[in-house]
């Protein structure tokens, strides 16, 4: 990257902001500081990918900007030459219609633009592509563009060491909770799973690659690399550029075409974990303050696999972690690690209810057990309650209300529910709008019904800019349905009433669609994201 254009990406990123002044001049401290690259620096830092700067500039200068996948007009390709297109970084873009459109890196290097117009001959406009993006196509293409090509010039040499370190830093650069790497026909594909959706990556990988990118992860893993029939299950660890470490759980399964991994990036933002900032409403926030300060008690925070859950956990126990409490938790997996906190890794040989039992022995306040699956668990967990300890785990249902009869269907006697739950927190996550490009339109007359709300009332959709990378939503928000455990609830649990007068009976009771609808009214998500929740208010 010439100077020139790493301090016009800073320009358009300040311009945008994208970035401030102040916390530039700090990394240009620290990188000189530390002797390393400041564009490195600040992508890993900060999590901003290289794609996002270059989309950011592209807006600012009112360029076109390609994200996905590239088609090349391979007639105008084979004209320029694959050398020259490699060297100037250029694709002349396959359209339909009678204007020329030119993908670049670089739209204010006088060499380029010389280079396209003595190609075009005619009126031209530019787009811009991350310069790796158009590296890779190129080299995807060449066997077409000139099957006779150099090797040393197109880079072709596969390392999948570098490859999966490239991939990991990718998926750590865009906030990813899975990657995927899912053989098929026609080669290897990987993607990404970025605030709930899969995005795929711009390269496609041979079945050799794939093989090798796998054996790699195998590696890494502490897998059997020999083994290829059956499903396998490891972990790693990865280190950033700038030595951010990595946790990550690695499944491997046999499908038709080859084996495919799922890698799950563990630990997330740790700035969410913070009861602060998980986006419950002021209200039963401090409900919840105010029951997590119990001294014994049971709390459940329910919901599908991906809803959450273990964050809301660990803002809670990081509410009370403090020298004065002891903490035990039992995980499978520790997906954090917290300080003043005792965590362990239930495995094959230690399950959740021997945890603990084992828990009970070492004096304890606050006890998390990861989740109720059977009796033994559950049993053990609300005796635990019974008996001076405030625990707190997880089951999956769909509702708050719904974790009742769950309790009792796995065998847990109703006066031992009634006695020990304090409080049920079911919740979902949807994604959040972005602030800096949403659309506000009015309702229609059936969602002013259904809202019960104005017909002038404004809601919000998604635009797509460069803060979002187009998409529209920037992150992730929950929606929670609280369930509070009152002594007239209660009675009613022990009573074994339905499902219908225990929702009747509760108190300051909140639905999953009451909260979406406020936080669709407040502009944080979008009326698309309740409906594909089937939240539709």
């Amino acid at each position: 990257m010439t100077a020139l254009r790493e301090q016009r990406l800073l320009e358009a990123a300040i311009e945008n902001n994208v970035l401030s002044q102040d916390k530039l001049e700090g990394l240009r401290q620290q990188a000189r500081k530390e002797h390393i690259d400041l564009m490195m620096l600040l992508c890993f830092s900060l999590r901003l990918p290289m794609t996002l700067l270059y989309r950011n500039y592209a807006e600012i200068n009112g360029y076109k900007f390609v994200g996905g996948e590239i088609k090349p007009d391979l007639i105008l390709l084979r004209k320029l030459g694959l050398e020259r297109a490699l060297q100037f970084h250029i694709i002349p873009l396959l359209n339909h219609s009678e204007s020329l459109i030119f993908l670049c890196a670089n739209p204010e290097d006088r060499t380029v633009l010389q280079t396209i117009k003595r190609l075009a001959k005619q009126e031209f406009s530019l787009g811009i592509a991350n310069p790796e993006h158009i590296q890779h196509t190129l080299n995807r293409y060449a066997p077409i563009i000139n099957p006779y090509a150099d090797d040393a010039l197109l880079l072709t040499e596969f390392d999948p060491v570098k490859t999966l370190e490239e991939v990991l830093n990718q998926a750590y650069l865009h906030r990813a909770s899975d990657v995927h790497f899912e053989p098929a026909e026609e080669g290897l594909h990987i993607r990404y799973r970025v605030d709930g959706q899969l995005q795929l990556e711009n390269r496609l990988f041979s079945e050799m690659q794939g093989a090798a990118l796998i054996s790699r992860i195998k590696v890494l893993a502490e897998l059997d690399i020999a083994e290829s029939r059956i499903p396998q299950d490891g972990a790693m660890t990865h280190s950033t550029p700038i030595d951010i470490q990595i946790d990550i759980r690695v499944a491997t399964l046999p499908t038709q075409f080859g084996e495919r991994a799922t890698l799950r990036l563990l630990g997330g933002d740790k700035q969410l974990v913070n009861l602060e900032k998980i986006g419950m409403a002021e209200k039963h926030l401090q409900l919840f303050k105010k029951t997590i300060a119990q001294p014994h008690g049971l709390i459940l925070i329910t919901g599908p696999t991906g809803s959450g859950k273990s964050t809301t956990l660990y803002a809670a126990l990081n509410e009370l972690a403090d020298s004065k409490t002891n903490i035990l938790t039992a995980e499978d997996p520790v997906e954090m690690t917290m300080a003043g906190i005792s965590q362990v890794q239930v495995s094959s040989k230690t399950s959740f209810a021997q945890a603990l039992r084992s828990f009970l022995r070492h004096d304890p306040d606050v006890i998390m057990v990861g989740e109720i699956r059977d009796n033994e668990t559950a049993e053990i967990a609300m005796k635990a309650a019974l008996t001076g300890h405030l625990v707190f785990s997880t089951l999956h249902t769909n509702s708050a209300l719904d974790s009742i009869p769950r309790l009792t269907d796995i065998g847990v006697e109703s006066y031992l529910v009634a006695s020990t739950l304090l409080c049920v927190i079911a919740q979902r996550l949807v994604r959040r709008l972005c602030q800096f490009c949403y659309l506000s339109v009015r309702v229609t007359l059936e969602q002013a019904e259904v809202l019960q709300c104005d017909t002038q009332q404004q809601i919000f959709q998604p635009k797509g800019c460069a803060h979002c990378q187009g998409i529209g939503y920037a992150g992730r928000l929950p929606l929670f349905e609280t369930l509070w455990v009152d002594s007239q609830l209660s009675e009613a649990i022990a009573s074994q009433q339905s499902q219908v007068k225990l929702r009747e009976k509760a108190s300051s009771f909140i639905s999953l669609a009451e909260d979406g609808r406020d936080k669709l009214l407040q502009g944080m998500t979008s009326l698309a994201e309740l409906q594909r929740l089937g939240l539709w208010v």
